[in-house]
């Protein structure tokens, strides 16, 4: 007899797939989505992924709709991203703010 799905207010699992060893990775499956809004505007399966963080010592869910690329290879994409978000956000923490205004007129 089959397994009724893992269900939560995001989405139902529809298949596991492998988990490469050794990379922090817990889980990679397939859900679909279980709200009807959701459901209706986006009906195609999206990819769930669980991450251990060793420097934080806690778990991570990435969702994404990238089916074809490794587990691994979206970890490190989201990692970078994530690189980038912190940048950005020290950067505007520390530089001077000046409200934006238009330039000058151009001397004729």
């Amino acid at each position: 007899m089959a397994k009724p799905h893992q269900r939560s207010w995001l989405g139902t699992k529809r298949r596991e797939r492998p988990v490469p060893e050794h990379r922090g990775i817990l889980k990679d499956e397939l859900i679909g989505l279980n709200v009807y809004y959701f459901k209706k505007h986006y009906p195609y399966p999206l990819r769930r992924i669980e991450v251990w963080d060793e420097t934080k010592e806690e778990r991570i869910v990435l969702i994404t709709n990238h089916l074809g690329f490794a587990a691994s290879t979206i970890c490190s994409i989201y990692k970078d991203r994530w690189q980038i978000e912190v940048f950005f956000k020290t950067m505007k923490q520390n530089l001077k703010k000046r409200p934006l205004s238009p330039p000058p007129p151009m001397p004729s």
